[in-house]
């Protein structure tokens, strides 16, 4: 069985007791905007979900290659579209189900769908959110793949000798891409509820996906040591400002300059505060004993399962601690039943801390 990458497995895990207790806060609070713990928390917990989806993502992720003897390999873009709409879109529509009839909103399961993807936020809104990430980096690849073809063809015919386009450089282009595309350009409706949805989604955190991809595949080895503690600096100081109901997320008495910076505000407060989450996580992965490292890991692994069920124990006492340990302990149950786990999480096998290896 291949092991996990364990420092990835911990960050899942402190992210999602981001997002759980984020939840109780939001729960508990009546001016729950106003809550420093929720300001601080909500200004990056799902952009850093979104990163460490795309790290996984490096994983599976294969580079166009460019050349005289390249082929395009339709069929591996559409299969891992198929995968990842059985593990994300089924758990999607089978907890979106659930939830609509146990709490009897109405009689009509085809138009509850119908409006959870025109309304994902009123659903479990990040699978579909990572579901769309997905379909759109391959549809970038398979566009990149005809390209290649193209070239191959012409250098085969003499045209010209050789191109260079490196993996590295191709991911950096869709990041700069999708970054310009997320301040710049302007929402465009194309008049299907739905589809808007996705547009949205995809404008807002494909650029968080496509930036955790490279980072775990390119920048975590050159990243220094000093990087994280400065990014929880960086993070703390301008999180101090963030405010979720108001214009670029900024609080009305923020210093002039973060105003200048508009749509990247919102941008560096969550990627500095993913770093910070990220040498956290560094640090537990070497310093906490073997049962620390494989809890916090194992939160990881079972973050989907925690995301879909926590909120029905939000009320539930100890704060936090009960919610947490009560949609752990479902979400484990569910994966230990074949039928169950591959429509509620989306997964072929369950998760046995032998998984995690001997860290």
């Amino acid at each position: 069985m291949k092991k996990r990458d364990l420092q990835l497995d911990i960050a899942k895990g402190l992210a999602i007791m981001l997002v759980v207790m984020g939840h109780v806060i939001q729960l508990s609070n009546v001016s729950f905007d106003q809550s420093v713990g929720f300001r601080f928390i909500y200004s990056f917990h799902m952009p850093l979900f979104v990163l460490l989806s795309g790290a996984a993502a490096s994983f599976w992720y294969a580079p166009v290659q460019f050349g005289p003897n390249v082929r395009f390999e339709f069929v591996s873009y559409t299969l891992r579209i198929q995968r990842t709409g059985m593990r994300l879109v089924i758990p999607f529509v089978a907890w979106t189900l659930t939830y609509f009839f146990a709490y009897r909103k109405g009689s009509d399961a085809l138009a509850e769908l119908a409006h959870v993807f025109a309304n994902p936020d009123s659903s479990l809104w990040f699978l579909l959110c990572i579901f769309y990430c997905v379909l759109l980096l391959n549809m970038i690849q398979c566009a990149l793949a005809c390209i290649g073809v193209c070239i191959g063809a012409l250098q085969r015919r003499g045209v010209f000798t050789s191109i260079q386009f490196t993996a590295e450089e191709q991911l950096l282009v869709i990041v700069a891409v999708s970054l310009y595309f997320k301040l710049r350009a302007p929402f465009a409706s194309v008049g299907i509820p739905s589809a808007d949805a996705a547009i949205y989604l995809l404008k807002t955190f494909f650029f968080y996906f496509v930036l955790g991809l490279w980072f775990l595949r390119y920048g975590a080895s050159r990243m220094p040591a000093t990087l994280p503690p400065v990014a929880a600096l960086i993070f703390f100081t301008l999180g101090s400002y963030w405010i979720r109901t108001e214009p670029h997320s900024l609080v009305v008495d923020a210093p002039r300059l973060l105003y200048r910076l508009k749509g990247m505000y919102p941008v560096l407060t969550a990627l500095s505060g993913a770093l910070m989450v990220y040498g956290i996580a560094l640090f537990c992965n070497a310093s906490l004993p073997r049962w620390g490292r494989r809890g916090l890991a194992f939160l990881g692994m079972e973050s989907l399962g925690i995301y879909a069920i926590h909120g029905v124990f939000l009320t539930l006492q100890p704060t936090f601690v009960a919610p947490l340990i009560l949609s752990v302990l479902l979400s484990y149950g569910l994966g230990h039943i074949p039928l169950l786990r591959n429509i509620f999480l989306g997964s072929t096998s369950a998760t046995p801390f032998r998984q995690l290896g001997n860290s």
